[in-house]
């Protein structure tokens, strides 16, 4: 795929030069406000509102497909791209943003007009040559090219060591987007409540493999290079999305019910993984017993050549580090696969509700432990004990504090002993109707934990009004929430929170 050069008046980003002053660039005259008096065009707002992440997302569209082309130049080791976004306005627009940093600029357009644009921060503010109507469809087109190896400036709440959402190496790169790097990698929405469709192309010479998360579409080749292509079958927010270029194999299977398995692996690592993946449907088997059917038409792992210093829930597709498949990880297998579930298909509103996706995760990797040998209720006397110590510090589980605590311990252990405590309060069969009705109710959506307390009040027989002699369950798991001291444990009023050090 080519795509235009850099025009003179437009400076190349070159690493983190986006994070300093705005750089302006006008690649077409502003436009005059046409619209009626009754709903006059106006800036979409250049943040969500994220308590964590303010500057995370933009107001006046909601986004409904993304096709990302990706095209990877081997001699170079750089990727020419272009991102087509397919949006509803929901106000009318004079201009609106996009996040988007890194990477080297060359064009964009809206609804098939060059645009002007302005780089802002982590931002692309976009003035197109017609304001938009609300209500109206538009389509956003921006070229760009990127360096896998570029590494941009320290940004607070990066996980793993990254600066960044491309992490390379000598024959490609993989993606590791979460919480807010998809921005690094492709201009979007970058907030997990804009979910959208996404469409992949991704095109590498013929002696390497593309992949992507979502459902295999087809290949087609020509002159040496072949273009994957791959489709989403549900919404999926940006921080999941995955595109993984290298020398790599796809090993198939079959999963509980017919369901499809892909996993692409390092072709000269197959013998070494492929023991752990053949445990894959075991997992969700385990799973769908406890929360109900996997939500998505396929699922899989990315055995990711180099160490992220974590592992990522990509919707569908599982990356984590191939040495770590190459031996026992059944524990982190679950952890990831739950997220399927609490994350991926049911997803945070905003990154302070991450303990519904943390949380759950970790409490069903202590499920599978338990299952298969280890003392749960020890593990969490254990978390029980250091609680007030961990929400002095970093806050309770519900309650972040800053982007540098989000992935704190207390958003997984901290968060799966609340998760406990509601078991104990309300019995294993209410604490299963609870689980499996969330994530069916929510199936493909955003969700607050207001609604999670709302639900376990309704589902549970108790209700949130004050009964005599029956005490009010939503404040119950509000304090275990949100209080800085937990409260008493559920069934062990031995259990003592130590006070914090």
């Amino acid at each position: 795929m080519a795509f235009p050069q850099p025009a003179a008046t437009l400076a190349t980003a070159a690493a983190g030069a986006c994070l300093a002053a705005s750089l302006a660039v006008s690649l077409t005259a502003p436009p005059a406000l046409a619209a009626g008096k009754a709903d006059p065009p106006s800036p979409g707002a250049p943040g969500a509102g994220d308590p964590i992440f303010p500057e995370l997302g933009n107001g006046g569209y909601d986004v409904r497909h993304y096709t990302l082309d990706f095209d990877y130049q081997e001699d170079t080791r750089q990727v020419d791209a272009r991102t087509t976004i397919e949006a509803r306005a929901t106000q009318a627009l004079s201009r609106f943003d996009l996040d988007f940093v890194g990477p080297t600029l060359y064009g964009v357009s809206v609804n098939g007009s060059p645009a002007r644009v302005e780089r802002v921060r982590e931002e692309l503010v976009i003035t197109p040559s017609k304001p938009i109507r609300k209500g109206k469809r538009f389509t956003v087109v921006v070229d760009y090219s990127a360096d896998p190896r570029m590494e941009l400036p320290d940004r607070p709440g990066s996980i793993g060591g990254a600066k960044d959402g491309w992490f390379a190496y000598d024959d490609g790169f993989i993606f590791g987007l979460q919480p807010h790097h998809a921005h690094t990698a492709f201009p979007s929405n970058d907030i997990p409540s804009d979910k959208a469709d996404f469409t992949y192309r991704v095109t590498v010479p013929d002696n390497l493999y593309g992949a992507a998360n979502g459902v295999f579409k087809r290949r087609t080749s020509a002159a040496g290079r072949t273009t994957y292509t791959y489709v989403t079958k549900s919404p999926m927010s940006t921080q999941v999305a995955q595109v993984a270029v290298g020398d790599y194999t796809q090993l198939t299977g079959t999963g509980p019910h017919g369901l499809p398995l892909r996993h692409v692996v390092p072709r000269d690592r197959v013998a070494d993984v492929r023991p752990q993946l053949d445990r894959t449907a075991e997992h969700i088997r385990f799973l769908e017993k406890r929360v109900g059917r996997y939500p998505f038409a396929n699922y899989g792992l990315l055995a990711g050549k180099t160490s992220l210093g974590y592992s990522l829930e990509n919707q569908t597709m599982t990356t984590i580090a191939v040495n770590t498949l190459s031996r026992p990880a059944d524990s982190l297998m679950v952890h990831e696969l739950t997220h399927q579930w609490f994350g991926d298909s049911v997803a945070p509103a905003d990154w302070t509700h991450l303990w519904l996706s943390e949380g759950h995760a970790t409490w069903y990797a202590d499920l599978w432990d338990e299952a298969h040998g280890d003392d749960l209720e020890a593990t969490m006397r254990s978390r029980y004990e250091a609680s007030d110590d961990r929400r002095a510090k970093v806050g309770p589980p519900a309650k972040p504090t800053t982007p540098q605590n989000l992935f704190g311990d207390q958003r997984y252990g901290g968060a799966a002993l609340v998760l406990y405590a509601l078991r104990q309060a309300v019995g294993d069969a209410a604490f299963q109707r609870i689980e499996r009705t969330w994530v069916a109710r929510h199936r493909d959506s955003s969700v607050t934990t207001r609604q999670f307390v709302d639900l376990v009040a309704d589902l549970s027989g108790n209700p949130a009004v004050d009964v005599p002699g029956k005490p009010r369950l939503d404040r119950f798991l509000t304090d275990m929430l949100y209080s800085a001291k937990i409260p008493p444990m559920p069934g062990h009023p031995d259990w003592k929170s130590l006070p914090p050090k």
